[in-house]
């Protein structure tokens, strides 16, 4: 009784504390079971991608147009719109908010760019595919291709209906964010990505993260149209774990649960092959010796010894 008493509470103890330290909080033995069969997560763009790693990394503009404005309309629309953008473009503009034009009826296209209204034009702010979309003109792919090099990529701006200027952009790893990545990758939990980014697709966050593509899905239009039932509001529902809003928060306290699960799993396989051999060993000797050869102080030792394998299964897992 007191080993299974310790094999449950054990696990649960350093999963609280583990979760507490990312401010998290599993609320039972249910929950923990729930979360151990995780096998997909949803993740903000942001959070794989948070400012230090994205870099602007060139302007250029077409006929002899402004850059000075093209950097005004470009960061108009996305520090509104773009939360991975959004950093660098205000940044440029030195946080100066002011300076910034009013955007009117922002629309979004997932994986393609945004539109909206400046001062009576129609700016849009997307990749290839949304500048085709909406019948722009823009370079070859060869002409694209001798600025966007190595780990470039672009994002086209146009004013009015014509090709206005061109932003060099790359994306790189968090270093805490890929230790993460990787733990989930090992423990066989695909990634889901919610992105307002049209320059972040599935392909992107695999090299950044040194993953194979199969395990990150970034999600379409329809794709997030269809899940946004589940991540609405409810009044009342079933929870499994409180935590900060942090994906930071979340993931550890997630990476608790499923540690706590896996060591009582393992410390109740200990258990029961105690249990076993002590079954094995009572047939054999009340067949041969006889039980009442066994003095108390054996059975205590080998209850001890026992108990003290199965606490240390539960206490040499990383929580």
């Amino acid at each position: 009784p007191l080993s299974s008493t310790l094999v449950g509470a054990l696990p649960a103890a350093l999963m609280q504390g583990s979760a507490a330290r990312v401010g998290a909080v599993v609320p039972g033995p249910s929950a923990m079971e729930t979360l151990k069969n995780t096998n997909v997560v949803l993740v903000g763009a942001r959070d794989l991608f948070p400012p230090s790693t994205v870099r602007l990394r060139g302007i250029k503009t077409f006929e002899k147009e402004r850059i000075d404005l093209a950097i005004l309309y470009a960061a108009s629309i996305l520090v509104e719109g773009c939360d991975t953008l959004r950093d660098i473009f205000l940044g440029v503009v030195e946080g100066r908010l002011d300076m910034l034009y009013p955007v009117e009826n922002l629309t979004t296209e997932i994986g393609r760019g945004f539109t909206g209204w400046i001062d009576n034009n129609r700016v849009i702010v997307g990749n290839r595919e949304m500048m085709k979309r909406h019948d722009i003109e823009i370079p070859s792919m060869d002409y694209e291709s001798r600025y966007t090099g190595d780990d470039k990529r672009p994002i086209y701006l146009a004013v009015a209906g014509r090709l206005f200027g061109m932003f060099l952009v790359s994306y790189g790893p968090d270093e805490e964010m890929a230790d993460t990545v990787e733990e989930l990758r090992r423990g066989g939990i695909s990634l889901l990505v919610k992105s307002s980014d049209f320059n972040i697709n599935s392909e992107l966050v695999a090299e950044c993260y040194g993953i194979d593509a199969s395990y990150v899905k970034v999600l379409a239009d329809s794709e997030a149209a269809a899940l946004a039932p589940s991540l609405s509001y409810l009044p009342e529902s079933d929870g499994v774990m409180t935590h900060i809003g942090s994906f930071s928060s979340f993931i550890g306290g997630l990476r608790a649960a499923i540690a706590a699960a896996g060591a009582e799993h393992a410390a109740s396989v200990v258990q029961a092959s105690a249990v076993i051999l002590a079954l094995l060993l009572g047939l054999l000797l009340s067949v041969t010796t006889g039980l009442g050869s066994l003095s108390a102080l054996a059975v205590l030792l080998y209850q001890l010894a026992w108990l003290i394998l199965a606490v240390a299964v539960a206490l040499t897992r990383h929580y």
